[in-house]
């Protein structure tokens, strides 16, 4: 290892913050994930057992690994040859003495003591300075422990009681005895629900915060440090690296602040810690946000591609908490267990993830700005109230509204009503100001009353689905609304947009071609009002696969769009993210990609700010070029996609799944397994959990899932994923159908079952010509697979005539290049 380069030694630093906190048998398990070429040293650094070690680990990145190495080997045989002396038991230091010994860590020792001078009976902690640990620097800090300890009084924060200098020179102190264990074994044994967990985390802002009023900064907040009493009650140890913010200047010395910086437990530390910058409140609000995520999903928060190894990477790296837990529902054979997470990720997914995110932002600026705030958010969750890290809307407080008075409100709909309804309003309003607004108006009070269903009168005890209350609305709306036919229409065409987002896309056709035919009779064929069903219309034939008449459509929306509001006319920027899809199914990506650069330099010349609009573009953008095979300009869209939308949408939006799902799609691209099946796992977390399984943007993901786990290797896992997604996609949309059929044929051609294949890539050529020109290149792909299944059989004449026709059609295609060298390579092998 002492040629390490700086990617091991990020990798090395990562499992040691992972690993730092597990013991026994946890650790051992842990041990056995990291690759084999790393685990001697991640091991080693495990056990030398010196807090030092932390620090230089977390200084050797970007700096000589080999001297980092050379001085860990001295320190490290420096501390195992520390002779820790004979034993204390009985020694009276004060008015103490000394029984047993409750713990050792890097720099003190601590014994459980009694008092000894018969005065009264009480037990105390005494923490002292190990023998050969009592270097200047040191002892600075331990007495600095002990003035900080002094000034603070809290309830949950363990009080120092007497202090003193041993006989031999070391300093020591006594503090209030506390019977715990940490936070985290603690709601674990007692097995403690969300709502309980989250309360606690209340309890230790709550000390915390006592802290920083006396300009304290713990800088080293863990379970460790945060134990539970017998009663429950939360107490906070240990502020041996705490930093006195001002006042009295304790640390003046700028040496010993830097070297003090560095001194952390790297699992919990803040970014500015790791790159040895200054320490803020904000630094122990990230502590807390991790503490925070590993009592919600059982685990510390994992950033992903995080390049620059030294703690800085953005928030939009950090997985979800409900996507940690989703995951682990996939993956746990523990029984009961998948069911409970499942319940749990649904619970956490929006104001809990969102609150830990916030919690959890690189830049301490954009965290919370204290302690107070973050429990503050914690107890609104707890209260079912809004929380501030999530977009202040009205949607989104009737959301919550409806969540503390439930009786079987679908909650989410409501929201996506009021909200689609609210921007309709907006629009209506620049055009036509008060008529237009008294309409609006009265569309959202109709959307609104949709829900009086929900009532448990009106309900009769029945489940109300979200396609119940649309269709409650659509019935209410042509029997009520007979007499006012614009209203109508307008409803219809918001509820047929609301099918078709539901994967009901020949109701939504339907629904949206009535509208647009009474828009038009009512207000002219070239009238935005009917250009607005129209674009619902387009849409939704697309999404049945009826391609050219959606692209009509489509198009002469786009046309009206332009003519009344010019060119860079939002509306039909808009109005090309259906357009954008269609060409890129039906004709493919190099035709495509004229369209969706279109529509983004419309959003860039509108938008100085993120906006949601933008960053969806820079996904369809990213989707086009990767399937153009030009991976490092995808990749660049979707993550500053993803950085748009994590910004500016809600954490339980169903859009943040986008540039997740198509990032895997071009990991796959380049052969980054992991980091797409991560992707691929997060976006069928967030489409399951808000769009349902049968969703066809849900099957896409599960498609990527499968391709991912199949190139791993994992080919059991990877069929049972497309068997149970073919059969939650029954009936469903055609399109993802075919595509999760290629899928699974092809894990079967990988484990050698190519009778098997045979079949089920047949019928998935069969569907997807019913949708595709016979040249599009997922069927060229398809048909790639089938020959292979061939060649597999033995049936290689057939196989070589398909092979030659299907070489000459791809040379013609764009983006085929891939597919034609693998081609080429297998017609080398039957020659």
């Amino acid at each position: 290892m002492s040629a390490a380069g700086d990617s091991d030694w990020r990798e090395i630093r990562r499992w040691v913050g992972e690993l730092a906190e597990t013991s026994g048998e946890e650790r051992e398990r842990r041990l056995a994930e990291v690759p084999e070429g790393l685990r001697g040293e991640v091991r080693s650094l495990l056990e030398a057992g010196d807090g030092e070690l932390s620090m230089r680990l977390e200084a050797a990145v970007g700096e000589q690994a080999a001297e980092w190495l050379a001085d860990r080997d001295r320190e490290s045989a420096a501390s195992r040859s520390t002779d820790p002396g004979p034993s204390l038991a009985g020694v009276v230091l004060g008015v103490w003495r000394l029984e047993r010994p409750l713990g050792r860590g890097g720099m003190a020792e601590v014994w459980e003591a009694v008092r000894a001078d018969g005065t009264y009976e009480q037990r105390v902690a005494v923490k002292l300075i190990k023998r050969g640990m009592d270097s200047e620097e040191i002892v600075a800090r331990f007495r600095r422990e002990r003035q900080i300890l002094a000034r603070l009084e809290h309830p949950a924060i363990a009080r120092i009681l007497d202090g003193g200098v041993a006989p031999d020179g070391r300093p020591w102190l006594a503090l209030e005895m506390v019977d715990g264990e940490p936070i985290t074994d603690w709601c674990r044994r007692h097995r403690a629900d969300l709502a309980q967990r989250m309360a606690l985390v209340v309890e230790v802002c709550d000390a915390v915060a006592a802290a920083h009023r006396q300009l304290v900064v713990h800088r080293d907040l863990k379970p460790s440090n945060i134990l539970v009493d017998s009663e429950g009650r939360v107490r906070l140890l240990d502020f041996g690296i705490a930093k006195l913010l001002a006042g009295d200047g304790a640390d003046s010395d700028g040496d010993a602040t830097r070297t003090e910086a560095r001194v952390l437990t790297p699992g919990y530390a803040a970014p500015e810690q790791i790159r040895g910058e200054p320490v803020s409140t904000a630094t122990d609000v990230y502590a807390l946000g991790v503490v925070a995520h590993e009592l919600l999903t059982g685990q510390k928060p994992h950033r992903r591609r995080d390049r620059s190894g030294d703690g800085s990477a953005s928030s939009a790296a950090v997985e979800r908490p409900s996507v940690v837990l989703a995951r682990s529902a996939a993956e746990s054979d523990e029984p009961g267990r998948p069911e409970q997470a499942r319940h749990e990720a649904r619970i956490v997914a929006g104001d809990l993830d969102a609150v830990v995110l916030t919690a959890l932002r690189a830049e301490p600026e954009r965290r919370y700005p204290s302690v107070s705030a973050l429990a503050a958010d914690l107890e609104a969750w707890l209260d079912g109230r809004p929380v501030s890290a999530r977009p202040d809307t009205a949607a989104y407080r009737i959301g919550k509204f409806v969540g503390r008075h439930r009786f079987g409100v679908a909650a989410s709909l409501l929201a996506l009503l009021l909200l689609l309804s609210a921007t309709a309003f907006a629009l209506l309003q620049s055009r036509e100001a008060r008529l237009q607004a008294r309409r609006a108006e009265r569309v959202r009070d109709f959307l609104t009353s949709i829900f009086e269903v929900s009532d448990p009168i009106r309900a009769r005890g029945e489940v109300v689905t979200a396609r119940s209350l649309l269709d409650e609305g659509l019935r209410r709306s042509e029997d009520e609304l007979a007499t006012e036919p614009r209203l109508r229409a307008e409803i219809a065409t918001l509820l047929a947009g609301l099918y078709r987002k539901l994967g009901e896309a020949d109701v939504a056709a339907t629904t949206a071609e009535r509208a647009w035919a009474e828009r038009t009779a009512l207000e002219g064929p070239e009238s935005v009002a009917a250009a607005e069903s129209e674009l619902v219309l387009g849409w939704a034939l697309a999404s049945l696969g009826r391609y050219e008449p959606a692209r009509v459509h489509l198009e002469h929306a786009i046309s009206v769009f332009e003519r009344v509001e010019g060119p860079d006319s939002l509306a039909a920027a808009e109005a090309r993210e259906p357009l954008v899809e269609l060409v890129f199914t039906a004709e493919g990506p190099a035709q495509a990609l004229p369209i969706v650069e279109r529509r983004l330099a419309t959003y860039r010349a509108h938008f100085a700010q993120p906006d949601p609009r933008l960053g969806l573009s820079l996904s369809d953008l990213g989707v086009v070029l990767q399937t153009l095979e030009r991976f490092d300009e995808a990749e660049t869209a979707l993550e500053e996609s993803l950085e748009i939308l994590l910004a500016t949408l809600p954490a339980d939006d169903p859009r943040l799944a986008y540039p997740y799902s198509n990032l895997a799609a071009t990991y796959l691209g380049t052969q980054r397994l992991a980091e797409a099946l991560e992707c691929a796992d997060e976006a069928v977390a967030i489409r399951r959990a808000t769009l349902g399984p049968r969703h066809p943007e849900t099957g896409l993901s599960r498609a990527q899932r499968l391709q991912a786990l199949r190139q791993l290797g994992r080919l059991e896992e990877a069929e049972a994923e497309a068997r149970s997604a073919l059969s939650d996609m029954q009936r469903g949309d055609p399109f993802v159908s075919s595509q999760m059929r290629v899928a699974l044929g092809h894990v079967l051609l990988d484990a050698d079952r190519p009778a098997e294949a045979l079949p089920v890539l047949d019928a998935a050529i069969a569907e997807q010509l019913e949708l595709l020109p016979a040249d599009h290149q997922l069927v060229l792909s398809s048909r790639l697979y089938r020959i292979e299944a061939l060649v597999e059989l033995g049936r290689t004449e057939v196989a070589g005539l398909d092979l030659d026709e299907l070489i000459a059609e791809a040379e013609q295609v764009d983006g085929m290049n891939a597919l034609v060298d693998r081609a080429r390579r297998l017609r080398d092998r039957l020659d």
